[in-house]
């Protein structure tokens, strides 16, 4: 979903959270993640469909200043229409650090 290689803190702005949908989504509407912070409070991102090397299965969001506002793991779930079907896609999870560790 994201680069989990490298550690993410908190207040990152810019970092770009793709989920691999498995189908493609030019044709999805009412497209966002649902998020779930350490807190256990939730909060909804807007998401875009994501063409990575052809592949068009991808949804992505870029996170803004307020967003990752929290030490501790966040739950990424999206959420979209595609044709008649809504729903939800895989859950994923990343952890955010407190600065200087």
């Amino acid at each position: 979903m994201i680069n989990t290689e490298n550690k993410i803190y908190v207040g990152a702005i810019g970092l770009a959270v793709i989920c691999d949908i498995g189908v493609g989504m030019s044709l999805a509407t009412d497209i966002y993640f649902q998020v779930r912070k350490p807190d256990g409070t939730e909060v909804t991102w807007p998401a875009a469909p994501h063409v990575i090397d052809g592949d068009q299965s991808y949804l992505k969001y870029d996170t803004r200043k307020g967003d990752l506002d929290q030490r501790g793991r966040y739950k990424v779930q999206p959420r979209m229409t595609l044709g008649n079907w809504t729903g939800h896609g895989e859950t994923s999870e990343f952890r955010v650090e407190g600065r200087y560790r």
